[in-house]
């Protein structure tokens, strides 16, 4: 439930309002910003760029599309 909030939120609004090329990047758009987040607070660290949230947002997406389309 936080998630679809915070999809929400960034939307300016609900999410089913958008169009599939919307939704993807805004998605695009959240996931750089946040890979950025996290390199400007740590610029040294390096490794494994862990996507469990960009996971569980793609996932989300294909939920909400599969919903829209039924």
């Amino acid at each position: 439930m936080q998630s679809r909030m915070l999809i929400d939120a960034s939307a300016g609004g609900t999410i089913r309002n958008k169009n599939e090329d919307e939704v993807r990047a805004l998605v695009e758009n959240m996931c750089m910003n946040e890979y950025r987040s996290k390199s400007e607070r740590d610029p040294k660290k390096r490794g494994v760029l862990k996507v469990d949230t960009n996971t569980t947002l793609l996932a989300q997406i294909e939920i909400l599309n599969k919903k829209l389309a039924a």
